[in-house]
C-alpha cells in the first residue's frame, strides 16, 4: 500500500516511477536488468532480503544508482547501520507528501550536480591525457604564470618552439588563449 502511495506522490510531482518491487529478489533482478535514476528502498522488506542487502548489491555491483532509505525504524542502531551504506537520504515513516517530494528534489539536484562535476573532471582529465609530456610541461608553466620567454629560457628552447607547442596545447584542449587554458587547468 505504501509503495503505491509513493508511486502516486512521485507521479503527481512530475517524477517518473518505473517499477515497484515487492521483494528484495525482485528488486535485485530489476536493478540488474534496467537503468534507473533513483531507488527508494525500504529497509525492512520481510521477504528474505533486507533493504540493506539491496543497497549492498548496488554498492558491490558499482551501479551508478543513487538510493534513499525509507523505513519505519528511527532507532539509533538502524540509523548508524544505514550510514554505512551511504544512502543519499533517510526518511522515516510516517512521512508527509511534502517531505518526500522535497527530499527527492534535493537528492536529484545534489546527485546530478555532483555527477556533472565528475563528468567535467573526467572530460578534463581525458583532454589532458592527449598532451605530450612536453606540452603538459608547458601548460603547467603557463598555469604557474610564466611568460613564453620565461618558459623558453627555463626549458632551453626557442620562443618559436614554445609557441608551436602552445598552439598544439590550445588545439588539443579546445581553448583559444591562456586565460581559457588556465581555467581548464585550475578546475
Amino acid at each position: 500500500m505504501i509503495a503505491e502511495d509513493i508511486k502516486d506522490i512521485c507521479q503527481l510531482s512530475g517524477f517518473k516511477t518505473i517499477q515497484i518491487c515487492y521483494s528484495g529478489k525482485q528488486a535485485i533482478s530489476i536493478i540488474t536488468n534496467n537503468e534507473f535514476d533513483l531507488a527508494i528502498i525500504d529497509i525492512n522488506l520481510n521477504t528474505g532480503y533486507s533493504g540493506f542487502d539491496i543497497a549492498d548489491f548496488i554498492n558491490l555491483q558499482q551501479k551508478k544508482l543513487p538510493y534513499i532509505f525509507l523505513t519505519s525504524y528511527s532507532d539509533n542502531k538502524t540509523l548508524q547501520r544505514a550510514k554505512d551504506y551511504k544512502p543519499l537520504a533517510y526518511i522515516t515513516k510516517p512521512f508527509r507528501k511534502e517531505q518526500l517530494v522535497s527530499t527527492l528534489e534535493i537528492v536529484f539536484m545534489n546527485y546530478h550536480n555532483s555527477k556533472l562535476h565528475q563528468d567535467d573532471q573526467s572530460n578534463r582529465n581525458s583532454l589532458l591525457a592527449t598532451l605530450s609530456p612536453r606540452e603538459f610541461e608547458i601548460a603547467t608553466l603557463i598555469f604557474e604564470g610564466k611568460s613564453t620567454t620565461q618558459i623558453a629560457n627555463k626549458l632551453c628552447l626557442s620562443t618559436n618552439t614554445i609557441k608551436f607547442h602552445l598552439k598544439k596545447v590550445y588545439e588539443k584542449l579546445e581553448v583559444q588563449n591562456r586565460i581559457q587554458l588556465i581555467k581548464i587547468l585550475g578546475n
